[in-house]
């Protein structure tokens, strides 16, 4: 509702609601007129937002404790530790 009032304002678009899109065309902007500048996008809300964020050129990406976990994981080392595991186990017994 109050993003369908904000664009019928005209005030912004669609894309100023996706931050990766914001940061892809600050980082646009500021590399022309100010090329030692940095941008950092704050308290990101998901994991995929900081993703793409970090790949739209910010150069600082904070996110809540939260995401950590799931930031820092993969699953496919959760599997190769998972039979590391297994074959230790096995090997120890």
């Amino acid at each position: 509702m109050k993003n369908n009032a904000l664009l019928a304002t005209t005030v912004v678009d669609a894309d100023d609601f996706d931050p990766a899109q914001v940061v892809a065309e600050s980082y646009s902007l500021l590399k022309v007129c100010f090329p030692s500048a940095e941008i950092i996008a704050a308290s990101m809300r998901s994991v995929l937002d900081a993703k793409k964020t970090g790949l739209a050129g910010a150069h600082i990406v904070t996110l809540p404790p939260k995401l950590f976990p799931v930031i820092v994981g993969h699953y496919k080392t959760d599997e190769a530790v998972d039979s590391f595991l297994a074959d230790i186990g096995r090997w120890l017994n």
